[in-house]
């Protein structure tokens, strides 16, 4: 029979040292390792960039010329590429306008491509979120998946 002290008082501490993840040392761990992926995912997309033309098979350059040709966001019909959600062809117009230079606007796309991957680090964080054994792998995939690092330094 158990004795008192451990009734209605969960789990055992050496009980929960066997549980992956469930200690402050594992969590920790895993937040170095992620931390660390996080770097790796910001320095491989910035090679990325260094590399890459600004297109892929789209044109997008054209919503954001056509919006500083004509003031205003084009219709699908205008463009190719009008029937896109508009925030980042409105954002995007802001460096072009100022510079008329893809790679200036490539480069919006890079900051938002490392945002993306800082907040999904800072979402797997959250214990709720995710396990520590589960977290390098999940933020792994974000920041290491060709196709998440390719099309997210494109301008679209």
């Amino acid at each position: 029979m158990a004795s008192n002290k451990s009734i209605g008082k969960g789990p055992s501490k050496a009980r929960r040292r066997n549980v992956p993840g469930a200690t402050p040392k594992a969590w920790a761990d895993g937040e170095r390792i992620c931390r660390r992926i996080l770097l790796a995912g910001i320095v491989l997309r910035c090679g990325v960039f260094a590399l890459l033309g600004p297109f892929n098979r789209d044109l997008h350059i054209e919503v954001i010329q056509f919006l500083e040709r004509v003031g205003r966001l084009p219709t699908a019909v205008e463009v190719s590429q009008g029937y896109h959600p508009p925030l980042y062809y409105l954002l995007a117009a802001i460096p072009w306008l100022l510079t008329h230079n893809l790679k200036v606007v490539q480069a919006l796309s890079l900051a938002f491509s490392i945002a993306t991957l800082w907040v999904i680090h800072r979402l797997l964080a959250r214990p709720a979120t995710a396990t520590a054994g589960s977290r390098p792998w999940c933020l792994g995939l974000a920041a290491f998946h060709p196709q998440f690092i390719v099309y997210s330094l494109f301008i679209s």
